[in-house]
């Protein structure tokens, strides 16, 4: 046995304040849970407990945490978690396996196998909290990387724009394979009429759209042009029709004032389940690292909103973004307009289908 530095000092500097601090959150969300007090002190006593086992023949830290992480695999089958990487308890999830479990960038490359052709290429054979089989590839960006960004706007049918300008765009340079191979954030968005669900109000949808069917399918550009095409026939289609164009008009006219929406949100969400018919959540990337958002914003406050299949800041401060230099008077009401909050749902469970985004 090797005992360089007093377990309990140790312990008692570094992480008995973080004990204590969750202790106080979990006491202040659960006021009805008892004997969360001696939490600190059972952890400390486990800590000191495993330190002081540890022998030269164990191997590194990493292949110690892996054993330790097997002896409770039966436990981890049934603990998931999208907002905190379950592998190391310190940083939030960016990947995840097919078993459900979600793993920090970090726990990727201590625990992944790197591909010796594609370095910055993690392969995963075995989830290192369950220890189910699985097969998931990771692509990293490395540190010394640009960042590779595409925004697409909606506007309706006018999305076909952004469509042909990516398909120009692998025609001239030669790319031969999908546009998710050659970004890493990629933003959709786009403005016209609106429909309600769980409070928040999604736009006509066609730049979030483009940007799922392109970058979490991965269709060619040229699918995603054709199937765009067919979409819009049916998505577009008039609520009410007759032989009287101009009457035609008036009665949608009237239906779009009543129902706040020119076009049927039913039309909208048969052909997206057609398109997404995978069940797959938005934090679902097991087959790359790009990080893919659409926006939203809730119904009540107007708040902005962003679907991701990444974690990042998930509140973000209201003077974030572009500020202008305006009179005070509109300072504060600029401030508020300006935050942003990234909508991920507390259990794995219940996070949002890519079809509903």
């Amino acid at each position: 046995m090797i005992t360089v530095f007093n377990p309990a000092l140790v312990f008692h500097d570094h992480y008995l304040e973080q004990c204590e601090t969750a202790v106080h959150q979990l006491q202040k969300q659960q006021p009805n849970v008892d004997k969360t007090s001696c939490l600190p002190s059972l952890v400390k006593e486990g800590f000191c407990l495993r330190l002081g086992t540890i022998e030269p023949e164990m191997g590194d830290a990493a292949n110690m945490h892996l054993r330790l992480l097997s002896s409770l695999k039966t436990k981890w089958a049934h603990v998931q978690s999208n907002r905190t990487c379950l592998t190391c308890l310190s940083k939030t999830p960016e990947n995840s396996l097919p078993c459900g479990h979600s793993l920090c960038d970090l726990c990727v490359r201590v625990f992944g196998i790197e591909k010796q052709a594609e370095p910055w290429t993690f392969i995963f054979n075995q989830c290192p909290l369950c220890r189910k089989t699985v097969r998931a590839t990771f692509k990293l960006k490395p540190p010394t990387a640009g960042v590779r960004i595409l925004s697409v706007d909606g506007g309706g049918v006018r999305g076909v724009v952004a469509l042909q300008w990516l398909l120009e765009l692998e025609n001239k340079l030669d790319l031969s394979r999908s546009p998710a191979d050659y970004f890493d954030f990629v933003l959709g968005t786009s403005s016209g009429m609106c429909f309600h669900s769980s409070k928040i109000a999604h736009s006509d949808r066609i730049g979030a759209l483009i940007v799922l069917a392109l970058f979490m399918n991965r269709w060619p550009s040229s699918v995603g042009l054709k199937r765009f095409k067919e979409f819009t026939k049916l998505a577009f289609r008039p609520r009410m029709s007759s032989s009287l164009p101009f009457f035609t008009h008036f009665l949608n006219a009237i239906v779009a004032l009543v129902t706040d929406s020119r076009y049927s949100t039913s039309n909208f969400e048969r052909t997206l389940i057609q398109a997404f018919n995978l069940p797959r959540t938005m934090f679902w990337n097991s087959d790359g690292n790009i990080k893919v958002g659409v926006t939203a914003t809730t119904t009540n406050d107007l708040d902005t909103c962003i679907f991701s299949n990444y974690n990042g800041v998930v509140t973000r401060p209201a003077d974030c973004g572009v500020f202008l230099e305006v009179m005070s008077l509109y300072i504060q009401l600029l401030k508020s307009m300006l935050g942003y909050r990234v909508v991920r749902a507390v259990k794995p469970v219940d996070e949002l289908q890519v079809w509903e985004a």
